[in-house]
């Protein structure tokens, strides 16, 4: 074997004792869960030092509740926050089943309750993470939360505990793999989710169905007399239904279909093209009577048949009448 080969297989054999080492050391202590460097920068902290050290189960609920904000490490030195350093400190004392669901369901204090949560998330079954967390999920407090440049921003609980369900890494701890919920429902290892406005959606079907049997039968108590059987009666009572039944009549253009605003469109053209020809037409003839020779009246043809003055005086002459002046 080469000494390179021997190399690499010596390599391969050391880490595979790390990864026993780590598996081993994960069973052995619960504070592995949080990484080394996370977990010493906790150690070497003033707040771990000055008020962590000799709490217990009890005495850490003190601490809890003092809490303002949720965060991982902040600031530009990486420091752990308040909630990382407590959330080792339930690692380190492990405290009883009872005594960590006392913290996820206490009401009053929201980040007590988000704290129990995130103890859970790390140390419990996959099952009872599902069954102990979901309930948070209906509560829509704001929360604090620190961002890790130092910054707050405003986050609702509900939101959180989702991101603990859903997420792989929260408050810079990488999360233990959850299986999806529907596996866990398909083994019977977990109920299928019941929603809590189940009720509420059941209440508010049935008054919509006791309001619609209400209406209908205001409507049939209050139906019009039937029609007459004349034949007139019958003739208007079908014009009436086919002006009601136009699908036009009482709608607006927008509300309209785009063929029947074109044919509406089509429809004005064709009228106004009806009202051009017969203007044109009466121009037409307007210019056609001018163009015709003018014809004289009556009495201006009379007047071009009459006899001049000295005609006039000849006859009169010829009869034995005075002339004319």
């Amino acid at each position: 074997m080469w000494g390179w080969e021997r190399g690499e297989a010596a390599c391969g054999v050391a880490r595979g004792r790390r990864a026993d080492t780590h598996s081993s050391s994960l069973s052995a202590s619960p504070q592995n869960l949080i990484e080394r460097i996370l977990r010493l920068k906790v150690y070497d902290s003033t707040y771990w030092k000055a008020q962590c050290f000799g709490l217990t189960a009890e005495s850490l609920l003190d601490e809890a509740v003092k809490l303002r904000s949720v965060g991982g490490s902040v600031g530009p030195a990486r420091k752990p926050s308040r909630f990382v350093s407590l959330a080792l400190k339930l690692l380190q004392i492990q405290p009883d089943r009872d005594v960590v669901l006392e913290y996820i369901t206490a009401e009053d204090h929201k980040y007590v309750r988000l704290l129990g949560a995130f103890y859970w998330r790390l140390t419990a079954r996959p099952a009872d993470v599902f069954a102990y967390l979901e309930p948070l999920l209906n509560d829509s407090r704001r929360v604090r939360v620190r961002a890790p440049d130092g910054s707050y921003h405003v986050s609702h609980l509900d939101a959180v505990v989702d991101e603990m369900l859903t997420g792989e890494l929260i408050f810079d701890v990488a999360l233990p793999r959850l299986p999806p919920r529907a596996s866990l429902v398909a083994t019977g290892a977990l109920q299928p989710r019941a929603s809590v406005l189940r009720a509420e959606f059941e209440v508010m079907a049935a008054a919509k169905a006791a309001a619609a049997a209400a209406a209908a039968a205001a409507d049939a108590a209050v139906a019009p007399p039937p029609a007459a059987h004349s034949e007139d009666g019958e003739v208007g009572a079908r014009r009436r239904r086919s002006r009601s039944r136009s699908p036009r009549r009482g709608r607006e253009r927008w509300q309209l279909s785009r063929r029947e605003r074109e044919r509406g469109g089509d429809r004005r053209r064709s009228r106004s093209r009806s009202r051009d020809r017969d203007r044109d037409r009466g121009r037409r003839r307007s210019r056609s009577r001018d163009a015709r020779p003018r014809s004289f009246s009556p009495k201006k043809r009379a007047k071009e048949g009459d006899l001049s003055v000295a005609d006039t005086n000849a006859l009169r002459e010829s009869l034995g009448l005075t002339r004319l002046r």
